[in-house]
């Protein structure tokens, strides 16, 4: 969706082996292998082998029966000042507040929600 949207290069993370599976057929379909790079791995082990990546746009969607708070919050560090992070998040629970980030709207989907934070500090985290 977001290199179609005009992102110059996406790289998605899931641990689950089926999505990721999923993932790459899609991307080879698609002709889209230049722009998107698929990584199965652990979301918190990815982000802690790579500290410095930052992004414009991060999506996070946690599974619903697995939620883990620390982790959300962790990915955050991987978005650029100024740049938006996406949260998907039950809908049925509070959603979080992030330091340095202020919440831009929110919009509920039946038993789901979706959060648009934008990062506002001053310095990168």
């Amino acid at each position: 969706e977001a290199i179609s949207r005009g992102a110059k290069s996406v790289i998605a993370v899931d641990v689950d082996r089926r999505a990721h599976d999923a993932l790459k057929r899609n991307i080879l379909e698609l002709g889209l292998s230049g722009g998107i790079k698929a990584i199965r791995a652990n979301a918190s082990g990815w982000s802690d082998n790579n500290p410095r990546v930052k992004f414009d746009l991060v999506l996070s969607a946690p599974p619903y029966d697995d939620l883990q708070p620390s982790l959300v919050r962790k990915l955050t560090k991987h978005t650029k000042k100024g740049g938006l992070y996406v949260l998907d998040w039950p809908g049925k629970i509070a959603l979080p507040e992030f330091d340095g980030f202020e919440r831009v709207t929110s919009k509920d989907y039946g038993d789901a929600q979706l959060a648009f934070y934008r990062k506002i500090n001053k310095r990168e985290t």
